[in-house]
């Protein structure tokens, strides 16, 4: 049931498929998805079909491991074969990059071409590396209130305002859920320089920043 057109393939002739499909003789002859059972074959695939009955069969072994097992799709095969492996690393183990190899000859990926030399897998795994979460390094007010220029009575406004959080994995990204000092919409009461601490929390680490606004007395209107 390899091909598609498994259903056409006479009844008497289905052993004999598989028989060759088992035994990988079909190697560039019949590897595609189709069969195509009521074709003719021709003088060309039957030499063909003869010379890979020919090719005698070769070993494959996995040499023992530490941290993790390979499992390969064929014990044994004839050359031009590709063999797929399964690389299953143990709990906090991962394949250490460029030891994965057949006898000596490293390979990429997870497949090879099989040669005609019985093949041992050979393979090493290391600890795997913990991804360490990006922490809060620092926030930075990247855009100023739209109002820094206030009387005294008025309520403090925060709208234009843009707080960045830096992060030490060199991401950053704007935050809105920052608290103020003074609050927003608090009465400013005194005349002068009035410094806003604006403070950011994650992970129970907090970080902050301030800027600066003016709060005048208001003007006394003149008898």
């Amino acid at each position: 049931k390899r091909y598609s057109d498994h259903a056409q393939i006479s009844e008497w002739a289905r052993d004999g498929i598989s028989a060759c499909l088992n035994a990988d003789v079909f190697i560039g002859l019949f590897d595609g998805e189709n069969f195509m059972p009521q074709k003719p074959v021709t003088r060309a695939e039957i030499c063909k079909l003869i010379y890979n009955i020919s090719l005698p069969m070769y070993t494959i072994t996995i040499a023992p491991l530490d941290g993790g097992e390979i499992t390969s799709s064929a014990t044994r095969a004839r050359p031009g074969t590709n063999i797929n492996l399964t690389i299953t690393p143990d709990t906090g183990k991962q394949l250490k990059q460029g030891t994965l190899k057949y006898n000596g000859n490293e390979i990429t990926g997870t497949s090879f071409i099989m040669p005609a030399a019985d093949v041992t897998i050979t393979a090493e795994f290391e600890d795997k590396e913990e991804t360490q979460e990006a922490v809060l390094e620092s926030i930075e007010i990247t855009e100023e209130p739209t109002n820094k220029s206030y009387t005294v009575g008025e309520q403090l406004s925060l709208e234009g305002l843009v707080v960045t959080a830096k992060y030490s994995d060199g991401e950053s990204k704007t935050v809105t859920d920052y608290i103020t000092e003074p609050e927003e919409g608090s009465a400013l009461d005194t005349a002068g320089s009035i410094t806003v601490t604006v403070s950011y929390t994650e992970n129970e680490i907090t970080k902050s920043a301030a800027f600066e606004i003016e709060v005048t007395e208001q003007e006394q209107n003149g008898e």
